[in-house]
């Protein structure tokens, strides 16, 4: 878009009412921790880290395809880069705590 077609956009946006709504910090720590709790549950409940990492990706998809919805059709914004770092890191965490502490035990 250029200039002026932001300002117009801005300005229907303003006559509508139709502004994006946040939500507060306290509802954002909330998805966040939440994403640490569905992480944490998913590394104890999914063992073989193939079908974690499977899951994870499954999980990440559906979460981004949700925060779309959410934006498109309530016009409201949830958080999408730290839930998801939360998940995936969280999982790569669990793989090497698998692979280095785990996988020699299991050779034994």
């Amino acid at each position: 878009m250029y200039g002026p077609e932001i300002h117009l956009q801005i300005i229907n946006a303003a006559l509508h009412g139709e502004f994006l709504g946040e939500r507060s910090p306290v509802a954002r720590l909330f998805i966040i921790a939440m994403s640490g709790v569905i992480a944490s549950a998913l590394c104890f409940l999914v063992r073989q880290p193939g079908r974690r990492f499977l899951s994870v990706v499954g999980l990440s998809v559906g979460y981004v395809v949700f925060a779309q919805l959410l934006f498109n059709y309530a016009r409201q914004v949830i958080p999408l880069a730290l839930p998801l770092l939360v998940l995936v890191v969280s999982n790569f965490i669990v793989l090497a705590y698998d692979i280095v502490l785990e996988r020699p035990e299991r050779m034994n």
